[in-house]
């Protein structure tokens, strides 16, 4: 089974994986070029292409790398079985959110969430608030105690909590559960005076400064919103503000993925990622498309001139089987037909890819 299926196996299953891929081959190595290992930050071997003693080296170059947390992009590599490019990319299973109350605000909190790739859990005591009826967009809801269900889920680093209980009493009953776990995001809904009044309640309880820190409070960013809708909006801008900043993936990559792995069978095709970007260029380094032979195409680098050119590429690389990189420079005429500031340069891996066989 090839590099994609498995890689999506290990989404489906929650693991942060790491996809390296030779772009580029120096000196007397022949025939690499698109050969790839799927691992794990700890060195775990999903898929590998590659000789046993190369993926090893690779494996190793990954960790180093992770512990470094500089995963996804491009690096040489000069090691006994010869000079390379290699391009890494970094996968991070969906984000989880986590919101505590089934309230009003919670409802188009847990729809805005969905529309954006979370995995939302929505939990509440109350099973006439707590139901499919009302969110039919969650993927899991719990029907418990506060505190019961805080010892059933899963909260790790990639987790974002949202508290918006029908009382403070309730949301200190989390806090107190949840200040001293890794998570994403912590926040909770409040006037200033109920957070200068929370951050007091937890001082005095014995939580540090730095994770009292932690919290955000009053939750969502200060846009003047009144109405529940609008409210979360405020939440998730706030959580979109800080996840930017975060590597956790790209949707739109994953569902580029999924169509290689399940639809279009036996039609050929060629995935192009983005693998260096500079100055103006209209998607970020990562982002992924696939062309079909007959020349449509699934997801988007960004469209326009950049896209089209590309696009003829890759249908060349259908033809030969021969994968390639190749650079699109952006002038500065160019860049404001396509409505960018300034010129900019993109250089994008392109392969002929297949099913999962």
């Amino acid at each position: 089974m090839n590099a994609f299926y498995q890689l999506s196996k290990a989404l489906r299953s929650q693991k942060r994986v790491v996809l390296v891929t030779i772009i580029k081959e120096y000196g007397d190595t022949k025939g690499l070029v698109g050969k790839k290992i799927l691992c794990d930050f700890s060195g775990e071997v999903y898929y590998s292409d590659l000789s046993p003693k190369l993926t090893h080296e690779l494996t190793l170059f990954v960790h180093k790398l992770s512990v470094d947390k500089k995963i996804t992009g491009t690096f040489q590599m000069a090691v006994d079985e010869g000079e390379f490019e290699i391009y890494l990319e970094k996968y991070i299973p969906a984000p989880k959110a986590v919101i505590f109350g089934a309230g009003h605000v919670s409802q188009p909190t847990c729809h805005l969430l969905k529309m954006i790739g979370f995995h939302v859990t929505v939990i509440d005591d109350r099973a006439s608030f707590a139901n499919s009826q009302r969110f039919p967009d969650a993927d899991e809801i719990i029907v418990d105690s506060f505190e019961n269900a805080i010892n059933q889920i899963n909260i790790d680093e990639n987790t974002w909590v949202i508290l918006v209980t029908r009382g403070h009493k309730y949301d200190f009953l989390c806090l107190e559960k949840l200040m001293e776990r890794d998570m994403a995001y912590l926040g909770m809904m409040g006037s200033k005076s109920r957070a200068a009044i929370t951050r007091r309640q937890l001082a005095e309880a014995g939580f540090s400064r730095e994770n009292i820190a932690r919290l955000n409070c009053p939750m969502g960013l200060d846009i003047g919103g009144q109405s529940p809708e609008e409210l979360a909006v405020s939440i998730v801008s706030q959580i979109i503000a800080i996840k930017s900043g975060r590597s956790m993936g790209d949707a739109m990559s994953r569902e580029v993925i999924e169509a290689i792995v399940r639809g279009y069978e036996g039609i050929p095709k060629a995935l192009v990622t983005i693998v260096k970007r500079t100055g103006s260029a209209p998607r970020d380094v990562g982002t992924k498309m696939l062309v079909l032979a007959d020349g449509s195409i699934i997801g988007t680098i960004g469209g326009g001139c950049v896209e089209a050119e590309i696009r003829q590429k890759a249908l060349e690389v259908i033809d030969t089987g021969q994968p390639t990189t190749y650079t699109v420079t952006l002038t500065i005429n160019e860049a404001e037909d396509e409505g960018l500031i300034c010129g900019g340069k993109v250089e994008v891996f392109i392969e002929k890819v297949q099913n999962s066989g």
